[in-house]
């Protein structure tokens, strides 16, 4: 629903009577350097096949090739195809730092018409939504304010503290953080779903085609046996601003050494709940089942 929002924005009209500036190397203008593009030509690039282009400010860029490489994952940026990038910065402004603009230089191929621009008070306002204030601890070090990330204090990361307290465990969000309410333990489910490209695996396909996976509540959950496992966890741009100053153009948040913890955690075995759901150990043996990866989708969801 809102890709579509922002696919078909009207034609912002501008009042500007001219662009003529001299932006390019020995006086070139505008007109010179790129060819100016209106809006309802970039509404035909939506998909791969036309390639895909988008506008940002009075720039016409063509991200096809970038799909791949988006950190949030192409899906995320097809969002945009054949529209605005604003919303969606304005949605995550993560964005709006000059490492993501040098990115996204290099595959500009126009000038937006001035009659086509944005007019920056018509972007959606989602500083509400924005708002995160459930912080473990006010001791940890925020690094973003949203998605909300923060870092664990340095003195919580040393042998007094083998295990990290819960309060004190950095936070490393890419989107809201999900909330939980009393009917939480009541409403859970956790839902196994498996799929197989019959083209790939096609002997593999037929095994399973028929196969259905439960779908388990909590108490489900709780009648199988739990496990106890101390792990550490780092987001792996832990220290990244160390390796800035022999990487200065490395990307991302600049963590210095809070991103990791160390603690215990109990649960259900992952192995033990496949079995539960009807596979079997010979399964498990199975080359081309071990072809297989787990994706496991989390609570927190786009607005």
């Amino acid at each position: 629903m809102m890709s579509n929002l922002f696919q078909t924005m009207p034609l912002f009209r501008s009042k500007l009577a001219s662009c003529d500036t001299s932006d390019g190397p020995k006086g070139q203008t505008w007109q010179e350097r790129y060819p100016v593009i209106r809006r309802f030509e970039i509404q035909k690039h939506r998909t791969v096949e036309d390639r895909v282009w988008v506008s940002h400010g009075d720039g016409v860029y063509d991200i096809t090739d970038f799909l791949h490489a988006h950190p949030g994952g192409h899906e995320k940026i097809m969002m945009a195809a054949g529209g605005v990038i604003e919303p969606f910065w304005e949605m995550y402004p993560f964005h709006k730092e000059d490492a993501v603009y040098a990115m996204l230089a290099p595959y500009k191929i126009g000038t937006l018409h001035p009659d086509d621009k944005i007019d920056p008070s018509d972007l959606p306002d989602f500083s509400d939504l924005q708002k995160d204030e459930r912080h473990r601890s006010k001791t940890l070090e925020i690094k973003q304010q949203f998605p909300l990330c923060a870092e664990t204090k340095k003195e919580y990361l040393t042998d007094e503290h083998p295990i990290t307290p819960h309060t004190e465990a950095f936070i490393r969000n890419h989107n809201r953080t999900p909330e939980f309410d009393e009917s939480f333990e009541e409403d859970f489910e956790l839902e196994l779903e498996m799929k197989i490209n019959n083209k790939a695996l096609p002997e593999f396909f037929e095994l399973f085609e028929d196969f259905e996976l439960k779908s388990y509540t909590l108490e489900d959950l709780k009648q199988l046996k739990a496990h106890s496992v101390m792990a550490q966890i780092s987001c792996a741009g832990n220290r990244r601003s160390h390796t800035r100053k022999d990487f200065p153009n490395v990307k991302g948040i600049n963590w210095d050494i809070g991103a990791v913890m160390n603690n215990k955690y109990k649960g259900v075995l992952l192995r033990d709940l496949l079995l539960d759901a009807g596979f079997t150990k010979r399964d498990f043996k199975n080359p081309e089942f071990q072809k297989l990866n787990l994706i496991a989708h989390g609570m927190d969801t786009d607005f």
